[in-house]
């Protein structure tokens, strides 16, 4: 139970972290003037510019969780059907 509440804490930080109402861009000195205007166009870009980064993080942690689970279930089979791992 204490790992399951970690990851959903870990979710909701990097949730947090990478969300479009954290000033991120307030290092550039050029962001900064971008963005002090009204102007739509430097917010959308940075938000497209999140989601670029968010969607190959997502796709690979999803690849390699679906991994890891398939291989949990292939050694619960054999272990059920009493082969020994630990000679492997």
């Amino acid at each position: 139970m204490p790992s399951r509440l970690l990851v959903c804490l870990a979710l909701v930080f990097g949730t947090w972290s990478m969300s479009p109402a954290v000033p991120m861009a307030r290092a550039c000195p050029m962001c900064k003037a971008g963005l002090e205007d009204d102007d739509a166009k430097p917010r959308a870009y940075m938000v497209s510019i999140l989601f670029m980064l968010t969607v190959p993080a997502c796709l690979f942690s999803s690849l390699g969780y679906g991994l890891w689970r398939l291989n949990r279930q292939e050694s619960d089979r054999l272990e059920a059907a009493g082969q020994d791992l630990s000679q492997h």
